[in-house]
């Protein structure tokens, strides 16, 4: 589609601007968050992968032979709390590279990864994010592949390049469109390429599991692509990979569980003074908590932090054995031990962080009308999180506190979680940050954990304790946006127009999700008239910024759709 007559090498420079644009138009911010926040693996585990004489390749298909010669899918099959960190293990070794390469021989090899999260964004758990995930990073590496397997985007793009029209207008990405090109990008010859995908938790995808398996198992018929993918032991997937190559990662991982026990156990100084003094008994401890782990990780992570808060706490033996016999051995019973644990002077705060961590989450799920993917919301920061839940933060406190009393104030809050949340929730370091900060997110330390805290017997018990509060979590996250806001303008953050843009749209969404709350109604309209007035007015006199003024005339129109929404609630309870 070459419209003028220009030398090659613009012509060139010309289309790889194209191919790039429609390559970032596939990315999203959270894209990597969940690799990110996987455990890293314990040093010298998972090292057996790779020696194929290791008798542990008895009790599945050889996971090194498959990667040198095999193609179509490789099913890891892994109980809850065991098999991410594997995954995330494998792409980060140089072996992994090594062998495929002599899979891939003299053809260029791509392998990407993806990393399902039942407790993120939509975009974390769908189809749509899974697809635009693997495809931004295939064509990051490989963009002449962009016409190739994405025709039509291509043509329309390029036209729109050529007429100088901006091509943020084209890229709203439809299932429909990425199933064709990841099917497209499996057939296609026109670029030698072979690919390996290495997908973790297809049990937290949320979607229809047969479709997800049938759709790898379709894609691997091709000679040059194949499939490493993870699950849970469900029945779906157990007929799905019936007759693909396998590993049972329970079974297989009983030195590297024996190591990690030693390991952290004797990390601890008085933990070594007592098995100093008997050694037998130390002994024994490690044995039976291998035993009763079954090759779950997660769990024996959870048991040794109570036995080295035990340690510190200077336990005898006597003290951790009752430890060990007082933990369930499955996970569930587990956590509902941990939440016991929850002091009763610490609710309803405990409860009120998941509520709005939840909020965050979905904020969708206040509504019955739409299910659709929300874009705009980040995950929820420590800052975040102190603007939506204290109670004595508001305009006036926001405009004379420093950087610092802000850092301190969230600090704080990062304290109260470690101390009141019973290790449900950790604080993750951003990525490229050597520490917590303000801006550093906050999530479920595994997603087991938020089932079990969201389940139909925990969660009317933790909505319960909330009761007395009136919390509404959306009006929460609400004004923690128009807090945020108002921080930035008081620190003269404004230049950053995108991060108040995505801010602007977060009050939308949670504004928006408020309003099908029946008490919400009511304080979304006091809250909201009150609050952006508040903003208006600290903003009156600076420099006029577009993005300002369509949130104030969107707040503007808000205050007529709250107003109706009021009239209605009234008129439907016989009130005047």
């Amino acid at each position: 589609m070459d419209m003028f007559d220009v030398p090659n090498d613009i012509e060139h420079r010309f289309r790889s601007s194209v191919q790039n644009e429609i390559v970032q138009s596939l990315s999203y911010p959270e894209m990597d968050y969940r690799y990110e926040d996987v455990v890293e693996a314990h040093p010298e585990t998972y090292q057996w992968v790779f020696h194929e004489e290791r008798e542990y390749h008895q009790l599945g298909s050889n996971l090194s032979g498959w990667l040198k010669e095999v193609d179509g899918v490789y099913w890891v099959n892994g109980k809850a709390g065991s098999k991410s960190t594997f995954m995330k293990y494998l792409p980060d070794t140089n072996q992994l590279r090594d062998y495929l390469g002599i899979w891939a021989g003299d053809v260029l090899l791509c392998v990407v990864s993806f990393f399902f999260w039942n407790s993120g964004t939509k975009l974390q758990k769908s189809q749509v994010g899974f697809l635009r995930a693997l495809l931004f990073q295939v064509l990051s590496l490989h963009p002449d592949l962009v016409p190739v397997i994405l025709p039509g985007v291509w043509a329309l793009a390029y036209s729109n390049a050529t007429r100088l029209e901006p091509l943020s207008l084209i890229f709203r990405w439809l299932l429909s469109q990425l199933m064709d090109a990841f099917r497209a990008l499996g057939k296609q010859t026109s670029i030698p390429i072979n690919i390996c995908f290495l997908i973790d938790g297809l049990d937290e995808f949320d979607g229809n599991h047969d479709d997800m398996g049938e759709l790898y198992k379709e894609l691997t018929t091709s000679t040059h692509v194949k499939a490493s993918l993870s699950s849970r032991p469900w029945i779906v997937f157990e007929d799905l990979f019936a007759s693909c190559p396998k590993m049972y990662l329970q079974d297989v991982t009983y030195r590297d569980i024996e190591k990690y026990i030693g390991d952290r156990l004797n990390r601890s100084e008085q933990y070594r003074r007592l098995t100093d003094k008997h050694p037998e008994e130390s002994l024994a401890l490690g044995k039976e908590i291998l035993e009763k782990a079954d090759g779950v990780y997660l769990w024996v992570k959870l048991v040794v932090d109570s036995l080295l808060n035990g340690v510190r706490n200077r336990d005898e033996f006597a003290d951790l054995w009752e430890r060990l016999r007082l933990l369930p051995k499955d996970l569930e019973p587990l956590y509902c031990r941990f939440l016991g644990l929850v002091q009763s002077i610490y609710m309803p705060w405990f409860p009120q962080v998941f509520q709005i961590l939840r909020a965050n989450r979905d904020p969708s799920s206040a509504s019955s009308v739409t299910r659709a993917p929300q874009p705009g919301i980040k995950p929820l920061s420590l800052s975040a999180l102190f603007f939506a839940i204290c109670k004595d933060v508001n305009s006036s406190s926001i405009n004379s506190s420093t950087k610092r009393q802000h850092k301190a104030r969230c600090d704080d809050t990062k304290v109260q979680l470690a101390a009141q949340c019973a290790g449900f929730l950790e604080v993750l370091i951003l990525s490229g940050e050597s520490f917590i900060g303000p801006e550093s997110r906050i999530q479920c330390f595994h997603r087991t954990a938020r089932d079990i805290i969201e389940s139909e017997l925990q969660w009317p018990q933790l909505l319960l304790e909330t009761d007395n509060t009136h919390l509404d979590a959306y009006i929460s996250m609400t004004k923690s946006c128009l807090l945020c806001i108002e921080f930035r303008i008081a620190r003269k953050f404004l230049d950053d127009e995108m991060a108040i843009t995505e801010v602007a749209d977060e009050i939308k969404i949670y504004a928006a999700s408020a309003a099908y709350t029946q008490p919400g109604i009511l304080k979304l309209r006091k809250y909201l008239v009150r609050e952006l007035s508040i903003v208006m007015d600290n903003y009156h006199g600076k420099e006029e910024s577009y993005i300002l003024q369509s949130l104030v005339a969107w707040v503007l129109r808000l205050r007529w759709a709250v107003a109706f929404f009021k009239l209605a609630w009234f008129q439907l309870l016989g009130k005047d």
